[in-house]
């Protein structure tokens, strides 16, 4: 579900295909996904989770196949695909639906995101690092840089209260962290957005 980092771009490819003249309809599994996973029941004086997490995940994207069985779309995409099993995908295909698949995690879970990669018509990775590994088990696998819509990214006035002179928004993974340690930043206020929680408090 793209309600985290990734709905951006999940919004971007939905204006822009519906601003194509194409009939967009978006399946909210991030809700259900959320809904499934709270999910509590009442187990003598105790309150315990109804399903555990691989129950939730199936639950939430079973809905899928009811929507793209009332619909019929021509294409199916997926923003991210971590919680779309792949059986849902094959699904899909056998019933004509083509599938697509926006690896946005590359090329950091790229050996988790090529599991998928043979269960999908077409692959479009975010990142090129990685894909001749995609194009061996996918020949229809692409790299599709993320792009900016420009009603939503715009230099506006700053907020004074989160001013600083340098900013970086993302995931603090290993090779970023030893990016940013290579700089002198000596007398320069940073923010980071985002999960670092891999990030040593020296760092």
């Amino acid at each position: 579900g793209p309600q985290f980092s990734v709905q951006d771009v999940h919004n971007g490819w939905v204006t822009a295909l519906a601003a194509l003249g194409n009939e967009v309809v978006s399946y909210n599994l991030a809700h259900r996904l959320t809904f499934y996973s709270a999910a509590h029941v009442k187990r003598g004086s105790r309150w315990k989770h109804a399903l555990n997490n691989e129950e939730a995940i199936s639950l939430a994207s079973k809905g899928v196949e009811s929507v793209a069985f009332e619909m019929w779309p021509d294409v199916v995409i997926f923003t991210s695909a971590f919680f779309i099993p792949k059986f849902l995908l094959d699904l899909l295909r056998k019933r004509n639906m083509k599938t697509v698949i926006l690896m946005t995690e590359s090329p950091y879970e790229d050996m988790t995101q090529v599991q998928k990669a043979p269960h999908a018509d077409v692959i479009l990775l975010n990142d090129p690092t990685n894909l001749t590994l995609f194009q061996r088990v996918n020949e229809h696998s692409y790299y599709f840089p993320h792009a900016y819509a420009p009603a939503v990214h715009y230099r506006r006035p700053a907020n004074s209260a989160m001013e600083s002179d340098f900013c970086f928004g993302g995931t603090g993974f290993p090779s970023r962290v030893e990016f940013f340690e290579q700089v002198d930043w000596t007398g320069i206020d940073v923010a980071l957005a985002g999960n670092w929680k891999a990030a040593k408090p020296e760092s």
